[in-house]
């Protein structure tokens, strides 16, 4: 009797199908949506489970706007007491409250283009565009620390302009005019108004 060739299957082969199924980190999605690559944000526009990276990415920001306001400025802050926790918590939740408006006005005016996204997607999808915004903490640098909190929020705007026109599938052209106005109101006047004149320029 002619004995059978067929090799028994490997036991304990690894499952590349699995190891190809990884979702990327948040680190790995930040970096990409800081890199503009516009290939990520239909993900966050579909997939309700990105949130988590979409929040830890503002919250990220969040928290690098506090340690800039903690050490810029023309007088230190107050370092004892409930008065050193305050500018740190206006910080944080102004970015939070920040995001929100943008992707609402996000949302309405790209509506009004025929998009049919809602609030929650769009919230996913500029949340991970906050990314560039972790280098914040680098404006607390004397000399070069304004310039480079300017730079940061210019490159926090195309990001985010870039998830608006790829997760509305809508031109680059286009998506400036949300863009532009969501970053005017809620990085420059909301931001402005709440964070760096009371704290930053004291």
């Amino acid at each position: 009797m002619a004995k059978s060739t067929k090799k028994s299957p490997k036991q304990n082969e690894p499952d590349n199908n699995s190891q190809q199924l990884r979702s990327p980190s948040l680190v790995e999605y930040g970096f990409r949506a800081a890199t503009l690559d516009s290939s990520i944000f239909p993900a966050f526009r579909s997939k309700a489970e990105l949130v988590l990276h979409s929040l830890g990415s503002v919250a990220a920001t969040g928290l690098s706007l506090a340690i800039w306001v903690q050490y810029s400025g023309n007088s230190p802050l107050p370092t004892g007491g409930l008065n050193s926790i305050y500018p740190v918590l206006v910080s944080f939740s102004t970015v939070m409250v920040g995001w929100m408006m943008w992707a609402f006005v996000a949302k309405a005016i790209c509506n009004m283009m025929g998009s049919e996204i809602d609030f929650r997607s769009s919230m996913r999808s500029i949340g991970i565009a906050y990314s560039p915004g972790v280098f914040l903490v680098f404006g607390s640098i004397p000399l070069i620390g304004s310039y480079l909190f300017l730079i940061i929020s210019v490159w926090l705007m195309a990001t985010v302009t870039r998830a608006i026109a790829s997760a509305n599938n809508v031109t680059l052209v286009k998506a400036i005019i949300p863009g532009f106005l969501g970053w005017l109101m809620s990085w420059i006047l909301l931001m402005g108004w709440m964070v760096i004149y009371p704290f930053a320029l004291v």
